[in-house]
Parts: C-alpha cells; sequence; structure tokens
C-alpha cells in the first residue's frame, strides 16, 4: 500500500520545519563548539537576529550534553536546568542536585555545557549559583562551560553582577549581507517546491534593506508581497509590489499601537543618526526637521572623505517619515529604481565613503525641541572627521 505523500511547508511560515544556516549561523555554531578553557563564551544579537534559533539548532546537534534555559519566563532558573538534566530536587536543594549531576557527567568523561537565552534578565540568586556553576572543576579543570545569549546590555550585567574578572570570550551576530537576505529567500521557496526565481533582484534586495538583517522582517515582507500574487509567464515579484507590501506592513502596526490622541500629544518627528567607523561610533546626531550630510563646513555632519561630495545629502521631515535625499553625491543614493529618495525605516544604514549612518527612530511619542535648540546641543559633534 503507498503512502500519502505529505504537503510542502509554505514558505516564509512560522511552522516552517526547517532552519536556514547562511554564514553568521554557521559562525555562532564553530564559535560555540570550540574549547573555552575556563572562559565564558558570550553570544551577543540585538533581537530577531537568530541567537535564539542558533542556540535551539546548537543543542540538538551537539553530540554532548547542552543543558539549556531561557530567563524570559517565570520557571526558575535552576528548575528549568534540572528538568532538562532529567533530575528532581527540591527548591533548596536544586543547586547541590545540579552539581552532582555535572559531577557525574564530568565522571563519565563527557563534556557539559550549561547554555542560558536572554541571560541579561537573570536576577541575583542566578547569578550567584551561575557563579557556583562557573568554578567547579573536575581533575583541575573546570567541569561546565557557560555559555550566555543575549542583546548587547548583557556586557554591563555582567560586571554589574561580579564577574567582571571571569575569562570571556565574545561572539557578535552580525546581520546577514544583502546577497545573503536574497539566498535566504531563493532558500525558503525552494524548500516549499518552488524553483523558479519569484521576486526579482531589486526586490530581494529592498526586503533586505528594510529588514536590517531580521529574517522574521524578511519573513513578513515576503508574506505580504505573495498574496494574491499569480506568476505568468516568467513575472515576478518586483520593487513596486514589496513597496505596497511594506505599506500595508507599517498600516498593520499603526491600527495596532493604542489610540494616545487623549494621553499623549505627539510632537514633531524626532530621530537619531549614529555615526561609525569600522563599527566604532564616533558621534551621535539629532534630527529634527532636516540634517544635511556632506564634505563641506556648514553642513550639520561634516565628513572629510573623498568619495563624499560638498554637499552630498540630507535627511528630511515629511508628514510620513523621514525621507533620504540624493543632494549631489558622486554615485548615488538610489534605493528605488526610479527616484532619488528614499523613505528612512528604524535602523536603515546609510553608507558614506569610509562612514555609516544608523538612522534611530524614537521609541513612542513626545515632544522634540525646536530645531535652533536640539542642533546647539548637537554642537560639539559638528566637527571635521578625518
Amino acid at each position: 500500500m503507498g503512502t500519502s505523500k505529505q504537503p510542502r511547508p509554505r514558505p516564509f511560515s512560522k511552522t516552517h520545519p526547517f532552519i536556514w544556516i547562511g554564514n553568521p549561523q554557521k559562525a555562532v555554531l564553530r564559535f560555540l563548539d570550540e574549547r573555552a578553557d575556563g572562559a565564558v563564551k558570550i553570544v551577543i544579537a540585538p533581537p530577531a537576529f537568530g541567537k535564539t534559533t542558533c542556540l535551539a539548532l546548537y543543542r540538538d546537534s551537539a553530540e554532548y550534553g547542552v543543558l539549556t534555559a531561557s530567563r524570559g519566563g517565570e520557571e526558575p532558573l535552576l528548575s528549568h536546568l534540572l528538568a532538562g538534566a532529567g533530575v528532581a530536587a527540591a527548591p533548596d536543594q536544586q543547586l547541590d542536585a545540579l552539581i552532582r549531576w555535572v559531577g557525574g557527567q564530568r565522571g563519565r568523561g563527557r563534556r557539559v555545557q550549561i547554555a542560558l537565552d536572554d541571560a541579561h534578565r537573570l536576577d541575583v540568586l542566578d547569578w550567584e549559583a551561575l557563579e557556583r556553576l562557573r568554578t567547579l572543576t573536575a581533575d583541575g579543570k573546570p567541569a561546565a562551560e557557560i555559555l550566555l545569549f543575549g542583546p548587547p546590555k548583557l556586557i554591563a550585567s555582567l560586571a554589574n553582577e561580579g564577574m567582571e574578572s571571569a575569562d570571556k570570550r565574545i561572539h557578535v551576530i552580525r546581520p546577514p549581507t544583502g546577497l545573503e537576505v536574497v539566498e535566504y529567500i531563493a532558500w525558503q521557496l525552494r524548500s516549499a517546491g518552488v524553483n523558479q526565481r519569484t521576486f526579482s533582484e531589486p526586490a530581494a534586495k529592498l526586503i533586505a534593506r528594510v529588514a536590517g538583517g531580521r529574517l522574521p522582517v524578511v519573513d513578513n515582507l515576503c508574506r505580504l508581497a505573495l498574496v494574491g500574487f499569480k506568476p505568468q509567464g516568467g513575472q515576478t515579484i518586483d520593487i513596486r509590489r514589496v513597496e505596497a507590501a511594506l505599506s500595508a506592513m507599517q498600516a498593520r502596526k499603526q491600527r495596532q499601537q493604542p489610540d494616545t490622541k487623549d494621553s499623549v500629544s505627539a510632537g514633531p518627528l524626532q530621530g537619531e543618526m549614529v555615526l561609525t567607523r569600522e563599527d566604532e561610533i564616533i558621534a551621535r546626531f539629532p534630527v529634527g526637521e532636516k540634517l544635511s550630510i556632506g564634505r563641506a563646513e556648514g553642513n550639520d555632519v561634516v565628513l572629510d572623505d573623498p568619495d563624499i561630495a560638498d554637499n552630498h545629502a540630507s535627511v528630511v521631515a515629511t508628514p510620513t517619515g523621514y525621507k533620504l535625499v540624493d543632494r549631489d553625491s558622486p554615485q548615488g543614493l538610489r534605493v528605488f529604481s526610479d527616484s532619488n529618495y528614499a523613505m528612512l525605516h528604524d535602523r536603515d544604514v546609510i553608507r558614506l565613503g569610509a562612514f555609516e549612518l544608523k538612522f534611530l527612530a524614537s521609541a513612542g511619542p513626545k515632544r522634540a525641541e525646536p530645531l535652533e535648540t536640539s542642533r546647539a546641543r548637537s554642537t560639539p559633534h559638528l566637527r571635521r572627521i578625518k
């Protein structure tokens, strides 16, 4: 008797059974598998960059014991770890029970790793238990390797909780490049049995730029762009369809936000530009009605770089958000194929020669200071940068 054919998974679905392993994920898995020699391993990533997925993938593929727990829930940390070890103990005996379990594993010659997600949420008792586990030894060597996962503020938590003296190895998950996001979209479609090219290259690159490395955002945009799409004669999803999907996603977010009309009066738009060079933050610039960028003195952001024009670009406030306008850049700032401006979204990155400007949208409605005051406060940063 023949077996029924299983339906193929839908692409970009939350129930998709597969995990994409790109270069950023491979780098994390290699980092976790390396011997730590007593060092605490720390994986840092902003939300939606895949750190939890990497942890789950590593746990399921490791050939040795990896106890995992997340501090995002209500369950006590030690209870969660003991459940993974298959050990039951009274609340006041949980730490001793876990120490005995670790000792038993090492006595059998097994490698033990204890991995904690959302580690920035650990409380004082959690940190005390973690320090006990970190200092355990077996045959003169650390008995357990500690792996911590969390956002950038986890680094400050380590110093505040007395672990500044511990040897630490830190890995920061980088966002996927635009090309890697294009490959991810193609992988999702192939996994669902769609072998033809569905998204045009400009459309896929726009999705990559808007998502800023966050694959859940890529999934949402792709799902919206695919709604009602019926390819005919090699037709692909073009950039206009992605722009429509982006507008739909923004409208959905606005509908989900509570009405603050009667409680908070939203003032003018506010944002911030963070200037970096080689991943080092150089300055921060508040954005009011307009922010000018260029090599010439008199711009709000003055950058000394031969690839930057005297009057390179501007960020301008509009009724629907901030817009990036190409003023006189040598190679253009075009994001859309037929215009010389682009609406900016939170965490968008503008590359300017050797520099990068990251746009941060203000969180929540609040009143902005007059433009003159904002610029006056930022004056110390308005220096020539070499």
